[in-house]
């Protein structure tokens, strides 16, 4: 499937320093060959950025591209989502197509999504789903679906926040220890 390809491409480039493998273009195409509208240095960036606070450069790699490859997620969501589907994964255990099916969700109809993942967590206020609306009515999805997800990522950084406070020290050692160890290897 593209999203199996998108995710092989981004880990065999992760480690040779590259998204897109051989691809040089303006524009890198990831999956189903549409342009995520970001060059492959600044995939690679974005993977260096985000492996600084969660994971290693690998795992944010594989996170981008299955984000990338949704077509749902826009550019200025994705080192946001990327961040958190790799911190989830590390500090509750979520695996990373949870996260990315979320954002996915929140992309395609952004309403729906938000009223979904709202339910247990109440995070989604009127005014956010007024703004949301609005945009909608506008006819400006990209902008609809740009704001539910920062929105949604303000809410998911705030739970996995809470949760690495609430580790042990002994967890957090042992957590230190594994991304060192991952980090020498990536």
């Amino acid at each position: 499937s593209a999203g199996r390809f998108a995710r092989r491409g981004a880990l065999r480039g992760a480690g040779s320093g590259g998204f897109c493998e051989g691809t040089d273009t303006a524009y890198c195409h990831v999956g189903t060959g549409g342009a995520v509208g970001k060059s492959k240095g600044q995939l690679q960036d974005y993977a260096r950025e985000i492996s600084k606070t969660a994971g290693t450069t690998g795992a944010a790699a594989d996170a981008i591209a299955q984000l990338a490859s949704t077509g749902q997620v826009t550019g200025s969501s994705l080192v946001e989502a990327a961040t958190v589907a790799v911190r989830a994964q590390k500090l509750i255990g979520r695996e990373v197509g949870e996260t990315v099916k979320a954002y996915a969700a929140l992309g395609k109809d952004p309403i729906q999504a938000l009223l979904a993942l709202n339910e247990g967590s109440n995070f989604v206020t009127a005014a956010l789903l007024k703004q949301v609306s609005a945009y909608r009515s506008l006819g400006n999805d990209s902008a609809a679906a740009a704001l539910a997800q920062k929105a949604y990522s303000d809410q998911q950084k705030r739970v996995l926040d809470d949760a690495e406070r609430n580790l042990g020290t002994l967890e957090r050692g042992l957590n230190a220890a594994k991304g060192a160890a991952k980090g020498f290897w990536d």
